[in-house]
């Protein structure tokens, strides 16, 4: 879901989400929002944007890559979800939404159950 259409040329400037509406500069520290979690881009926590590498945004959707288990891992993250204008402010809104999808991550095995009590 991309941001809302009046929300103007979104970019960033180091960890700073910057967005023009109603012709006024607006902008969003993401590291105030932003966490890293088991090689994942997730919501809520701090530093998350500050340990991507490779960061973009197009339109609403940032993208880096996250060191996990010693390997670079790309993620994405659509900012719309929990980002938002209110009261002339961009604000984070804190909502239940998923993390960041890892591309080409295989997903782990599940553990073997346990042995039934004699």
């Amino acid at each position: 879901m991309p941001f809302d259409r009046t929300y103007q040329n979104p970019h960033l400037v180091n960890s700073y989400l910057t967005i023009k509406y109603a012709n006024k500069n607006l902008v969003l520290d993401l590291d105030t929002c932003l966490s890293i979690a088991n090689g994942r881009l997730v919501w809520g926590g701090r530093g998350g944007i500050s340990a991507l590498r490779n960061q973009s945004l197009s339109g609403s959707d940032l993208s880096g890559e996250v060191e996990y288990r010693g390997k670079w891992v790309p993620v994405q993250l659509d900012l719309s979800t929990n980002i938002q204008v209110k009261n002339n402010r961009l604000q984070y809104i804190a909502t239940p939404t998923r993390a960041s999808t890892p591309v080409n991550r295989p997903s782990p095995a599940a553990p073997a159950p346990a042995p039934a009590p004699v």
